[in-house]
């Protein structure tokens, strides 16, 4: 048998995203999908880049910020480019995940400011710290434990592909995000995303969450859906 990290192919490849450029190292394989930069993650990037008018508010100030399934971290760098100043979480359940963004911080280390990124274990759902995992934190101040609506902005890519992990996704959006300004951008592949479309909409009313923007966004041939999300009053 092939151990599993023989299956994987290695790159690094640079990625123009309006005046930013980052490099990332990706890893992909047959099995398993955190490792890999999904076309999302890229739409994320761009449509921050060209709608920038339901961000310019936040823009001016110093945010917190949470990425939720950061895989090799590329959205999580580009928004602590585009929100300058802010402290950007960059958070995975997998372990190799969370090690390639390090790496990627590292490879990047001349664009980015490795004082605005934390790297930290999370599990959608579970809001107490993981004894177990104690050394995949990097920030101190018990994250996630502490930090209930305590992020500006909650970010995600490609997330929904799997019925058993919206709620804990959506579980996790409500938890963090602050009440009133937070706010939540969920970009997901248009296809995957319309498998579950009356699923999701439901649940966005069980976890008490106001999706004010709900739309296509069209990237070279690709289509996503866009959403920007609020706790309901």
């Amino acid at each position: 048998m092939f151990d599993q990290d023989d299956l994987e192919q290695e790159c690094i490849k640079e990625y123009n995203l309006g005046q930013i450029s980052l490099k990332i190292k990706s890893k992909s394989m047959h099995i398993g999908v955190s490792r890999s930069v999904w076309k999302a993650s890229l739409a994320l990037a761009q449509y921050l880049n060209t709608n920038s008018d339901n961000f310019d508010v936040m823009k001016e100030k110093q945010l917190q910020i949470l990425e939720l399934g950061s895989g090799p971290g590329l959205s999580g760098f580009y928004a602590s480019r585009y929100f300058k100043d802010s402290k950007v979480f960059l958070t995975d359940i997998c372990i190799k995940s969370l090690n390639l963004i390090k790496e990627n911080i590292d490879i990047n280390k001349e664009v980015l400011n490795q004082n605005q990124l934390s790297v930290d274990f999370f599990e959608w759902g579970n809001f107490t710290r993981s004894s177990e995992n104690e050394e995949h934190y990097q920030n101190k101040d018990e994250f996630p434990t502490n930090y209930e609506g305590q992020f500006d902005l909650v970010i995600a890519s490609d997330v929904v592909y799997i019925p058993e992990f919206l709620d804990p996704l959506l579980k996790s959006i409500q938890y963090f995000i602050k009440p009133q300004s937070g706010r939540c951008l969920l970009v997901n592949n248009k296809i995957r995303q319309d498998l579950f479309i009356d699923k999701f909409d439901q649940m966005l009313l069980e976890n008490k969450l106001d999706a004010f923007v709900n739309e296509e966004f069209d990237m070279d041939e690709d289509k996503f859906r866009v959403f920007i999300m609020r706790l309901k009053d």
